[in-house]
């Protein structure tokens, strides 16, 4: 029996906890995805049920920090202070990596 645990799931649970946030993303040094949480319009699915586009207005910044040898990608309206979330989702990996 293989027992699975996503080490990531409360991280991004935490991070989207910011309201400012539009979507996370946890991808390892080759890029492929890990985990990830919200909606974006430069994450959402190519098929044509995806309303993504409707609910996201505006251009979308990011913020990429590293854990490791993976990344944690953050997706945010381009009008919300990047100070602001930086410092936000820095303390919430900080928290994350005491936990681990």
């Amino acid at each position: 029996m293989t027992l699975q645990i996503n080490i990531y799931e409360k991280l991004l649970k935490d991070i989207l906890s910011d309201a400012a946030l539009k979507a996370v993303l946890v991808v390892d040094e080759k890029g492929f995805l890990i985990e990830k949480a919200g909606n974006a319009m430069c994450i959402r699915e190519t098929n044509d049920n995806d309303a993504t586009a409707m609910v996201t207005k505006g251009l979308e910044n990011v913020y990429i920090k590293t854990i490791g040898r993976q990344f944690v990608i953050v997706l945010f309206d381009e009008k919300m202070s990047f100070e602001r979330i930086k410092a936000s989702v820095d303390e919430h990996v900080a928290r994350f990596l005491t936990e681990i």
